[in-house]
Protein backbone atom coordinates (compact mmCIF):
# COMPACT_ATOMS: atom_id res chain seq x y z
CA UNK A 1 0.00 0.00 0.00
CA UNK A 2 2.78 2.68 0.38
CA UNK A 3 4.46 1.55 -2.25
CA UNK A 4 1.58 2.27 -4.46
CA UNK A 5 0.89 5.52 -2.42
CA UNK A 6 4.24 6.34 -3.90
CA UNK A 7 3.63 5.42 -7.19
CA UNK A 8 0.44 6.81 -7.35
CA UNK A 9 0.02 9.56 -5.72
CA UNK A 10 -2.59 11.44 -7.30
CA UNK A 11 -5.05 8.53 -7.44
CA UNK A 12 -4.17 8.53 -3.47
CA UNK A 13 -5.35 11.81 -3.16
CA UNK A 14 -7.82 11.81 -5.18
CA UNK A 15 -9.73 8.92 -2.90
CA UNK A 16 -9.10 10.42 0.28
CA UNK A 17 -10.65 13.66 -1.12
CA UNK A 18 -13.29 11.82 -1.87
CA UNK A 19 -13.47 10.06 1.37
CA UNK A 20 -13.51 13.57 3.04
CA UNK A 21 -16.20 15.39 1.09
CA UNK A 22 -18.54 12.40 1.49
CA UNK A 23 -18.25 12.11 4.99
CA UNK A 24 -18.93 16.21 5.18
CA UNK A 25 -22.32 15.55 3.06
CA UNK A 26 -23.10 12.99 5.02
CA UNK A 27 -22.71 14.63 8.31
CA UNK A 28 -24.70 17.95 6.62
CA UNK A 29 -27.44 15.47 5.66
CA UNK A 30 -27.76 14.34 9.29
CA UNK A 31 -30.57 15.04 11.15
CA UNK A 32 -29.55 14.94 15.27
CA UNK A 33 -32.32 13.44 17.18
CA UNK A 34 -31.76 13.54 20.96
CA UNK A 35 -34.79 11.24 21.54
CA UNK A 36 -35.05 8.21 18.88
CA UNK A 37 -38.16 6.62 17.78
CA UNK A 38 -38.51 3.79 19.93
CA UNK A 39 -41.75 1.30 21.09
CA UNK A 40 -41.41 0.98 24.63
CA UNK A 41 -43.86 -2.89 25.44
CA UNK A 42 -45.77 0.08 28.02
CA UNK A 43 -49.56 1.12 27.66
CA UNK A 44 -51.65 3.16 29.85
CA UNK A 45 -55.32 3.01 29.92
CA UNK A 46 -56.81 6.45 31.02
CA UNK A 47 -61.16 5.99 32.01
CA UNK A 48 -62.83 8.63 33.27
CA UNK A 49 -66.18 7.45 35.07
CA UNK A 50 -67.42 11.21 36.33
CA UNK A 51 -68.66 11.46 39.82
CA UNK A 52 -68.38 8.14 40.76
CA UNK A 53 -66.19 6.81 44.02
CA UNK A 54 -62.43 4.94 43.63
CA UNK A 55 -64.33 1.76 45.11
CA UNK A 56 -67.05 2.09 42.14
CA UNK A 57 -64.40 3.02 39.81
CA UNK A 58 -62.52 -0.14 41.12
CA UNK A 59 -64.74 -2.30 40.72
CA UNK A 60 -66.67 -0.94 37.71
CA UNK A 61 -63.92 0.23 35.43
CA UNK A 62 -60.52 -0.92 36.92
CA UNK A 63 -61.06 -4.99 37.42
CA UNK A 64 -62.82 -5.52 34.48
CA UNK A 65 -60.20 -3.97 32.44
CA UNK A 66 -57.17 -5.80 34.73
CA UNK A 67 -58.55 -9.09 33.68
CA UNK A 68 -59.55 -8.29 29.88
CA UNK A 69 -55.83 -7.14 29.67
CA UNK A 70 -54.16 -9.98 31.49
CA UNK A 71 -54.90 -12.03 28.42
CA UNK A 72 -53.55 -10.39 25.86
CA UNK A 73 -50.41 -11.88 24.06
CA UNK A 74 -47.13 -11.56 25.64
CA UNK A 75 -48.27 -9.06 28.46
CA UNK A 76 -45.84 -9.02 31.56
CA UNK A 77 -47.47 -7.10 33.88
CA UNK A 78 -50.79 -4.88 34.55
CA UNK A 79 -51.31 -2.57 37.70
CA UNK A 80 -53.73 0.03 38.06
CA UNK A 81 -54.72 2.62 39.95
CA UNK A 82 -58.57 3.93 41.35
CA UNK A 83 -59.32 7.27 41.66
CA UNK A 84 -62.36 9.76 42.06
CA UNK A 85 -63.51 9.53 38.65
CA UNK A 86 -60.76 8.22 36.96
CA UNK A 87 -59.29 4.94 36.51
CA UNK A 88 -55.51 3.97 35.31
CA UNK A 89 -54.15 0.71 34.54
CA UNK A 90 -50.16 0.37 33.44
CA UNK A 91 -49.58 -2.45 30.75
CA UNK A 92 -46.13 -3.83 30.87
CA UNK A 93 -45.21 -6.13 27.61
CA UNK A 94 -42.34 -8.41 26.89
CA UNK A 95 -39.37 -7.32 25.30
CA UNK A 96 -39.65 -7.16 21.16
CA UNK A 97 -43.74 -7.45 21.27
CA UNK A 98 -45.45 -5.64 18.49
CA UNK A 99 -47.04 -2.40 19.68
CA UNK A 100 -48.82 -1.89 16.64
CA UNK A 101 -50.28 -5.53 17.04
CA UNK A 102 -50.96 -4.91 20.15
CA UNK A 103 -52.96 -1.98 20.41
CA UNK A 104 -55.25 -3.37 18.00
CA UNK A 105 -56.23 -5.64 20.30
CA UNK A 106 -56.22 -3.45 23.27
CA UNK A 107 -58.79 -1.74 20.97
CA UNK A 108 -61.01 -4.72 20.68
CA UNK A 109 -61.02 -5.42 23.85
CA UNK A 110 -62.27 -1.84 25.49
CA UNK A 111 -64.72 -2.34 23.25
CA UNK A 112 -66.27 -5.10 24.18
CA UNK A 113 -65.89 -3.57 27.69
CA UNK A 114 -67.64 -0.18 26.77
CA UNK A 115 -70.85 -2.60 25.94
CA UNK A 116 -71.14 -3.87 29.75
CA UNK A 117 -70.95 0.04 31.04
CA UNK A 118 -72.94 2.78 31.77
CA UNK A 119 -73.14 5.54 29.32
CA UNK A 120 -71.53 8.34 31.51
CA UNK A 121 -68.64 6.23 31.26
CA UNK A 122 -66.17 7.91 28.91
CA UNK A 123 -64.19 6.35 25.97
CA UNK A 124 -60.88 4.89 27.78
CA UNK A 125 -57.39 7.07 26.33
CA UNK A 126 -54.86 4.49 25.08
CA UNK A 127 -51.42 6.23 25.73
CA UNK A 128 -48.62 4.14 24.06
CA UNK A 129 -45.35 4.93 25.83
CA UNK A 130 -42.59 6.64 24.13
CA UNK A 131 -39.91 8.92 24.40
CA UNK A 132 -42.04 11.83 22.36
CA UNK A 133 -44.48 11.55 24.93
CA UNK A 134 -43.06 11.43 28.27
CA UNK A 135 -43.78 14.77 29.00
CA UNK A 136 -47.47 13.90 29.69
CA UNK A 137 -49.41 14.80 32.81
CA UNK A 138 -52.88 13.02 33.26
CA UNK A 139 -55.59 14.94 36.01
CA UNK A 140 -58.85 14.07 36.99
CA UNK A 141 -61.51 17.06 37.60
CA UNK A 142 -63.53 17.34 40.30
CA UNK A 143 -65.80 20.83 41.93
CA UNK A 144 -68.14 20.03 45.31
CA UNK A 145 -71.33 21.61 44.53
CA UNK A 146 -71.16 21.19 40.62
CA UNK A 147 -72.58 18.02 38.64
CA UNK A 148 -71.14 16.15 35.82
CA UNK A 149 -72.81 18.48 32.87
CA UNK A 150 -71.82 21.61 34.65
CA UNK A 151 -67.80 20.01 35.01
CA UNK A 152 -67.84 19.21 31.45
CA UNK A 153 -68.66 22.42 30.15
CA UNK A 154 -66.15 23.68 32.49
CA UNK A 155 -63.79 21.68 31.13
CA UNK A 156 -64.05 22.19 27.52
CA UNK A 157 -65.00 25.29 27.24
CA UNK A 158 -62.62 27.12 29.81
CA UNK A 159 -59.82 24.91 31.25
CA UNK A 160 -58.79 23.06 28.42
CA UNK A 161 -58.04 26.55 26.69
CA UNK A 162 -56.18 27.73 29.60
CA UNK A 163 -54.15 24.82 29.82
CA UNK A 164 -53.52 24.89 26.03
CA UNK A 165 -52.21 28.72 26.79
CA UNK A 166 -49.37 27.11 29.04
CA UNK A 167 -45.56 27.89 27.56
CA UNK A 168 -44.70 24.19 26.92
CA UNK A 169 -47.88 22.49 26.40
CA UNK A 170 -48.04 20.96 23.35
CA UNK A 171 -52.23 19.66 22.97
CA UNK A 172 -54.17 18.75 25.74
CA UNK A 173 -57.10 16.23 25.19
CA UNK A 174 -60.16 15.43 27.39
CA UNK A 175 -61.74 12.32 27.87
CA UNK A 176 -65.18 11.51 29.67
CA UNK A 177 -66.56 14.59 29.29
CA UNK A 178 -70.63 14.31 29.07
CA UNK A 179 -72.82 16.04 26.61
CA UNK A 180 -76.36 17.30 27.91
CA UNK A 181 -79.16 15.51 26.04
CA UNK A 182 -83.40 15.97 26.22
CA UNK A 183 -85.33 12.55 25.64
CA UNK A 184 -88.61 13.22 24.70
CA UNK A 185 -90.92 10.21 25.38
CA UNK A 186 -94.54 10.27 23.47
CA UNK A 187 -97.77 8.99 25.54
CA UNK A 188 -99.15 6.94 22.16
CA UNK A 189 -102.62 6.70 23.59
CA UNK A 190 -103.27 10.55 23.94
CA UNK A 191 -101.47 11.17 20.50
CA UNK A 192 -103.96 8.49 19.09
CA UNK A 193 -106.79 10.48 21.24
CA UNK A 194 -104.96 14.17 19.57
CA UNK A 195 -105.25 12.28 16.27
CA UNK A 196 -108.66 11.26 16.20
CA UNK A 197 -109.87 15.28 18.21
CA UNK A 198 -107.90 16.48 14.77
CA UNK A 199 -109.17 14.36 12.12
CA UNK A 200 -112.48 15.19 13.59
CA UNK A 201 -112.11 18.66 13.06
CA UNK A 202 -110.90 18.63 10.42
CA UNK A 203 -113.84 16.60 8.91
CA UNK A 204 -116.04 19.11 10.43
CA UNK A 205 -114.36 22.21 8.40
CA UNK A 206 -114.06 20.68 5.73
CA UNK A 207 -117.98 19.46 5.84
CA UNK A 208 -118.69 23.39 6.68
CA UNK A 209 -116.38 24.55 3.80
CA UNK A 210 -118.68 22.20 1.17
CA UNK A 211 -121.67 23.75 2.83
CA UNK A 212 -120.62 26.98 2.16
CA UNK A 213 -119.48 25.98 -1.21
CA UNK A 214 -122.71 24.57 -2.31
CA UNK A 215 -124.48 27.42 -0.89
CA UNK A 216 -122.59 29.63 -3.01
CA UNK A 217 -122.79 27.29 -6.24
CA UNK A 218 -126.94 27.90 -5.66
CA UNK A 219 -126.70 31.82 -5.90
CA UNK A 220 -124.76 31.80 -8.88
CA UNK A 221 -126.75 29.32 -10.57
CA UNK A 222 -129.94 30.92 -9.52
CA UNK A 223 -128.51 34.47 -9.93
CA UNK A 224 -127.77 33.11 -13.50
CA UNK A 225 -131.57 31.59 -14.18
CA UNK A 226 -132.73 34.97 -12.94
CA UNK A 227 -130.47 36.74 -16.04
CA UNK A 228 -131.39 34.68 -18.10
CA UNK A 229 -135.13 35.65 -17.59
CA UNK A 230 -134.57 39.21 -17.73
CA UNK A 231 -132.76 38.97 -21.04
CA UNK A 232 -135.82 36.95 -22.61
CA UNK A 233 -138.19 39.63 -21.64
CA UNK A 234 -136.28 42.55 -22.67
Amino acid sequence: MAKFSVKKPLTVFVVVLAVIVLGVVSYLKMTPDLIPNMDFPYVIIVTADPGASPEAVESDITKPMEQSMATLDQIKEVTSTSKNSVSMVLLEFEDGVNMDTISVDIQQKISVLQGQWDDMVGTPYVLKINPSVLPVMVAAVSREGMDVYDLSDLVTDELTGKLEGISGVASVSVSGAVTREAHVILDQQKMDELSATLEDAVKKQLKKAETKLRDAEKKIEDGQSALNLSLIHI
